[in-house]
């Protein structure tokens, strides 16, 4: 679902108060909301999200030399560990993930975030 209009029509209200009562009448078992202004504000939600769930935010790599090394996952890789466990958790069988502000065109990065936000 889309929320599209222009500023100050109250969109994130309407789309927070959504999240509220589908929760209250147990049609999603999460509701996870985040601002998706900037690629780093997606991040830093899935960074959180990634906490909540207790999903490592570190993976191995190896070195040229055969060593192996703890490197931070890279955004995709962590939103795709969120991806698969929400959708095989017995706990979270209905989830919504709700994107605020994602814009199709931006100036500052060219929908980057809108982007991201659609990859799943």
């Amino acid at each position: 679902m889309v929320i599209s209009g222009p500023g100050s029509f109250g969109k994130s209200q309407l789309a927070k108060f959504y999240g509220h009562r589908c929760l209250a009448e147990n049609k999603y078992q999460l509701v996870w909301y985040m601002e998706a202004r900037s690629r780093e504000e997606v991040e830093r939600s899935y960074q959180e999200l990634a906490k909540k769930f207790g999903i490592s935010q570190i993976k191995n790599s190896m070195k040229p030399d055969g060593t192996t090394i703890a490197v931070p996952k890279t955004f995709q890789e962590l939103a795709r560990d969120i991806h698969l466990e929400l959708n095989s958790s017995q706990k979270f069988k209905n989830w919504l993930l709700i994107y605020d502000d994602a814009r199709a065109e931006d100036e500052d990065n060219d929908g980057e975030a809108l982007k991201i936000c659609t990859v799943f």
